[in-house]
Formats: structure tokens, C-alpha cells, sequence
């Protein structure tokens, strides 16, 4: 972004004038950011916040991204496993509250959001002084979160409805919006994408998963 502000000023404002809110995602597989949750790695996960930070401030009011989406995906770091994980989820916690504070210097309004995969309601992890599961934790901090139900069918112990429901119960009960997010892209297993289900499948599988919500 640092070096195509031009572009981007013009891309958001004709998207704002379209009726679009806009939010820059930050996450990067070239630059390994699901590891800017760990210390040796501060000063690339604050930089990354504040390339942003530094273009609203320079943008015009039309020219401005809404608010941020994070895709950081810590489970994907190779030291993830059953004994690491509350501990990697603790560093990921304290990184996404310097996040969500940094990004509230772009002033009211400016959202901040996450990715998070739907597992994370199955394991709790102790954090100062309060134990729940870490997508709680994780959406109390965050305006929003984006799960990444990633399944072809709404209804089952497998589907859609089931892997959502934790998050949903509680976003309503904390005032947090949430996200269902699907894949229709290219995956493996067959069952996380609607790739060679078709459009019907998709349009069929989202009107139930709605009306369960």
C-alpha cells in the first residue's frame, strides 16, 4: 500500500461513492504473518497495522478504508500442537489487543475485525485472570469475527449450523457482530467447499443456515 496510495485513494472512493464500506485485510502468506504473534516478530505485526493507520491519515474522507480485517492465523504455525496451543493463543491474544488499540487512533467507526477458524470455541484458554474458550476471548476484543465455517452443508453435527452456533450465541449475547464466512474455492477435503456443488447448492445451503440464525 505504501507504494500504490495513488491507486487505492482512487479505488476507495469510487467504492464509497458505489454505496461500499471498505476494510483493508492484513494477513499474508509471502510474509508469514500468522507468526506476528510471537514476541521476536513485534516490529513487522505493528508496522502492518500502521501502514494503515498512516494512509487514512493522509487520505481524504472518501479515501479511506473503514476499518481493518485481520487473517492471522496462529494455528498455522508449525509449533502448534495440543501443548502449545494455549500458550501460542495467550501471544495471539496480547497481539490482537495492541492491534485493536492501535487501530482506534483512525477514530469512531473504524472497525476492527477477525478471521478465526469455528474450532476455536473447543478448547478454553486461561487469560488474565478470566477461562473461557478462545473464540470468546477473542470476540470480546474485536468489533467483529469472521468464522471460517468452512462446509458444504448447513444441517448436521458436521454442517455449516452446528460449527457456528457457539459463536453466534455468543456475538448475541456481547453485542458483537459475526461473519459466516464459506469456501467455494478450490480445497481439500471436498466437504469444506462448494467448489463442484454449484450456485443452487450454495444459495440453498446460505438461506438455511440464515433462517437457523
Amino acid at each position: 500500500i505504501l507504494n500504490e496510495r495513488t491507486a487505492y485513494r482512487g479505488l476507495l472512493a469510487r467504492l464509497h461513492a458505489a454505496g461500499f464500506r471498505v476494510e483493508a485485510l492484513l494477513g499474508s502468506y509471502p510474509m508469514k504473518s500468522w507468526e506476528y504473534v510471537l514476541p521476536e516478530r513485534d516490529q513487522a505485526a505493528r508496522a502492518m497495522m500502521q501502514h494503515i493507520l498512516d494512509y487514512n491519515a493522509a487520505a481524504g474522507a472518501q479515501e479511506r478504508f473503514d476499518g481493518v480485517h485481520l487473517d492471522i492465523e496462529p494455528h498455522a504455525l508449525d509449533s502448534w500442537s495440543d501443548e502449545t496451543r494455549v500458550s501460542l493463543s495467550r501471544m495471539f491474544l496480547a497481539r490482537s489487543r495492541e492491534w485493536v488499540a492501535m487501530a482506534r487512533q483512525a477514530g469512531k467507526g473504524f472497525l476492527v475485525g477477525a478471521a478465526i477458524p469455528f474450532w476455536y470455541d473447543g478448547f478454553a484458554v486461561a487469560w488474565e485472570g478470566v477461562t473461557k474458550p478462545l473464540n470468546a476471548h477473542l470476540q470480546d476484543l474485536y468489533d467483529y469475527v469472521a468464522v471460517m465455517d468452512y462446509r458444504n452443508r448447513a444441517e448436521g453435527p458436521d454442517g455449516i449450523i452446528a460449527h457456528a452456533r457457539e459463536e453466534i450465541a455468543y456475538g448475541s449475547a456481547h453485542g458483537k457482530a459475526v461473519l459466516l464466512g464459506l469456501e467455494t474455492g478450490e480445497a481439500q477435503p471436498p466437504k469444506v467447499t462448494f467448489r463442484n456443488h454449484g450456485a443452487g447448492a450454495l444459495t440453498r445451503e446460505m438461506a438455511t443456515t440464515e433462517l437457523a440464525f
